[in-house]
C-alpha cells in the first residue's frame, strides 16, 4: 500500500513520484487555486461564481470559500452563487438541484435565472434549424449571461470552472487552427474594464486536471450532477482529446500547452484592444467590430 509523502497515511493520488493522503491532496489543490489568486490579486473582491452544477464549478466553489475562512478579515473575497438554467429537460433540472444543495451546504447566496424566462425559449429552441453547434450557441448565452448579471450588480470577478485539461484542449484547438487570438487570449484571468461594461474573469482551476478536480469534489463530498449534457459529445473535440491524451503519456505536453499564454501574453499585445469593442444597438452590452452582438442576433432572430 502506498503511502503518502509527506506522513504516513494512506496515499489516494500519485503524480511526478509524489503520493498524497487525503490531507494533503486537500491542500495541495487549494494551494494550485490559491496560486491563482495571487496572479489575479483576487483578494478583497465581490466574486461572481459561475455554477453549472458540474464537479469543476463546484469545486471551485467549495476551494474559495474554503480559501476565504483562512484569510484577514481585509482580504476576505464576497462570494456568491449564479446558475442558469437552460431548459434541458431532465439534465437541466438535476443541475439546479445539485447548485441549490451546494448553495445550503456552504452558506452561499445562490442567484439563478432562467433562460426561457429571459428570451421565452429554452436553448434547445433557441439552436434549433441554425447551422451553429448548440454547444457554441450555449457558449455564447452563458458568457453573455454571466457578464451581464456581474456587471449590473457591481460583481469585480466572475469564477469559472475552466480546468487545466480544458484549457489545454482549447490551446491545443487554438494551435492546429492557426487561430493566434484564440492562444493569445485563453489566459488565467481577464481584468474588467468597466467603462466597456466588461467584468473581469478568473479560472482557479487552471492549473489543475480534471482527474484531480474530480478526486477533490468526490473526497470532499461536495454535491454535483452526475448527469452528462447530452450535446457535449462532438466528434472533433473528443478526437482532439484523445490525440493530447495520447501525448500526455510520453511528456507533459498539458503543462507546456497552459504555461504558453502565460508565456506570450508578457511580450504580446491583446490581440482584442478596448477600441475593438462597440456597443451592442439593441442592448447596449460589449460587442467585437459589430453592430449587434451575438447573443441578440441569436434571439432576435428567434422573436
Amino acid at each position: 500500500m502506498a503511502k503518502c509523502s509527506f506522513c504516513s497515511g494512506k496515499a489516494i493520488y500519485s503524480k511526478d513520484r509524489t503520493s498524497f493522503c487525503k490531507k494533503h491532496f486537500n491542500r495541495f489543490f487549494i494551494k494550485k487555486v490559491e496560486k491563482v489568486l495571487h496572479m489575479s490579486k483576487l483578494f478583497n473582491k465581490k466574486v461572481l461564481i459561475a455554477v453549472s452544477g458540474g464537479k469543476d464549478s463546484s469545486a471551485v466553489a467549495f476551494a474559495l470559500k474554503k480559501l476565504n475562512e483562512n484569510l484577514a478579515s481585509s482580504r476576505k473575497n464576497r462570494l456568491e452563487l449564479f446558475h442558469i438554467n437552460l431548459g434541458i429537460s431532465e439534465f437541466s433540472e438535476d443541475c439546479l438541484a445539485s447548485v441549490k444543495e451546494l448553495s445550503k451546504l456552504l452558506n452561499l447566496k445562490l442567484h439563478v435565472v432562467s433562460l426561457v424566462d429571459i428570451t421565452q425559449k429554452s436553448l434547445e429552441e433557441i439552436a434549433k434549424n441554425r447551422l451553429q453547434p448548440i454547444c457554441g450557441i450555449c457558449g455564447t448565452i452563458k458568457r453573455y449571461l454571466f457578464n451581464k448579471f456581474a456587471f449590473e450588480n457591481g460583481f469585480d470577478f466572475i469564477a469559472t470552472g475552466h480546468n487545466l485539461d480544458d484549457e489545454a484542449l482549447l490551446i491545443f484547438n487554438a494551435l492546429i487552427s492557426r487561430n493566434i487570438t484564440n492562444l493569445v487570449e485563453n489566459r488565467v484571468f481577464k481584468p474588467s474594464i468597466p467603462e466597456k461594461k466588461l467584468v473581469g474573469r478568473v479560472k482557479p482551476l487552471y492549473f489543475l486536471q480534471e482527474e484531480e478536480t474530480l478526486l477533490y469534489a468526490n473526497i470532499n463530498e461536495i454535491p454535483y450532477s452526475k448527469k452528462d449534457c447530452k450535446y457535449s459529445k462532438k466528434k472533433r473535440v473528443i478526437k482532439n482529446r484523445e490525440i493530447l491524451s495520447e501525448l500526455e503519456k510520453k511528456v507533459p505536453i498539458k503543462k507546456a500547452l497552459v504555461v504558453l499564454p502565460i508565456k506570450l501574453s508578457s511580450y504580446m499585445k491583446d490581440q482584442k484592444k478596448e477600441e475593438d469593442y462597440k456597443k451592442c444597438k439593441l442592448c447596449s452590452y460589449p460587442t467585437i467590430k459589430r453592430d449587434i452582438c451575438r447573443f441578440c442576433e441569436l434571439i432576435r432572430v428567434e422573436k
